[in-house]
């Protein structure tokens, strides 16, 4: 019987492996770390304000989180659409995923300036009276992937050189003034 231990060497060592992957599948998903959101940057006169939810994030290098970014009504409006321009480091993070609600009837996104680190979406809406915001809604999620140590923010563009983030409040089309929040991402 010198042939038994080999063998049941071998179940055991099929059986050990067997059961640790069994647990890493079954494991629960890790948990975000949230931290402090930056600073809110608000505009005197503000109809409306943009923030992300979390407002600030820890992961892991290779791991991704995703965050909302969330309109919220200071007074009840209709909106004729928003261009979005957004900035992040894409050396630390990779944007993996944009996804959109259906709140307006268009939504178009252009990543061509991904690899430097920006994105724009337009919202639009094309029923008379516009999209009608009277409650905090979800204009969409983005999905980030940690590349390297660092930390950054994921920041609302409204001045500077390009294009640069427009709402705009339905009947006249003048451009509303808002709150942001920006997204503090720290990468380890």
């Amino acid at each position: 019987m010198p042939w038994l231990i080999p063998i049941l060497s071998l179940v055991i060592i099929f059986q050990a492996v067997f059961l640790v992957n069994r647990l890493k599948r079954n494991a629960p998903p890790k948990q975000l770390a949230y931290i402090p959101a930056p600073e809110l940057q608000e505009v005197g006169g503000a109809a409306v304000k943009l923030t992300f939810a979390p407002g600030g994030a820890s992961i892991r290098k290779g791991e991704t989180a995703s965050f909302d970014l969330v309109l919220s009504p200071k007074r009840k409006l209709r909106l004729d659409g928003i261009r979005l321009v957004l900035n992040f480091d894409s050396q630390l993070a990779e944007l993996t995923q944009i996804t959109t609600d259906r709140l307006f009837s268009s939504v178009t996104q252009n990543r061509e300036g991904e690899k430097e680190g920006k994105i724009l979406l337009t919202f639009l809406e094309e029923n008379p009276g516009g999209y009608w915001l009277d409650k905090g809604v979800k204009l969409l999620t983005l999905t980030l992937k940690g590349l390297k140590t660092g930390e950054s923010e994921v920041a609302v563009i409204v001045e500077g050189e390009g294009p640069q983030t427009v709402i705009t409040e339905s009947g006249s089309s003048k451009k509303i003034l808002f709150d942001r929040g920006n997204l503090k991402l720290v990468i380890h």
